[in-house]
């Protein structure tokens, strides 16, 4: 009776074990699509994300670039602001003599040949070096 009794619980055991392995095929069959869509989805978010990451850090570098520019470009413009001053100051300089001796003879310094269009030079070129500080003052904070 023994015999039978191991007999029966062997093959009980391995009904048991077919049982599980159909019960895990089962579920493959019925996941099977839902597996592999998320495989896809998640295989798309991954490609997605190294993209993305890979356009920051190039933003990034485009970023550090500009500033670096910025940063010769703010430098440059110090420069030439002092260069572009010192013109005016010696343009104006130039302006008072003409209206000072214009002014000795009695005529107007209009008349004087080539005074007003340093006049008007004078005028465009404070409006333009006022124009450069704003913007390198705009560029020193972006920098900063």
């Amino acid at each position: 009776m023994k015999s039978k009794n191991n007999t029966i619980n062997k093959i009980i055991s391995q009904i048991r074990g077919v049982s599980t392995d159909l019960k895990s095929q089962k579920i493959e069959l019925s996941l099977s699509s839902d597996i592999q869509d998320s495989i896809a989805r998640l295989d798309n978010e991954i490609d997605n994300a190294s993209n993305i990451e890979q356009e920051i850090f190039d933003d990034i570098d485009s970023r550090d670039e500009a500033v670096e520019n910025l940063g010769r470009s703010v430098s440059s413009g110090k420069e030439s602001v002092d260069l572009f001053s010192k013109s005016i100051s010696s343009a104006r300089k130039t302006l008072n003599k003409a209206e000072s001796m214009a002014k000795e003879l009695g005529i107007s310094p209009d008349d004087v040949m080539g005074y007003p269009l340093l006049d008007s030079d004078m005028n465009r070129s404070e409006m333009a070096i006022d124009k450069l500080r704003d913007a390198i003052g705009m560029a020193g904070r972006a920098v900063n």
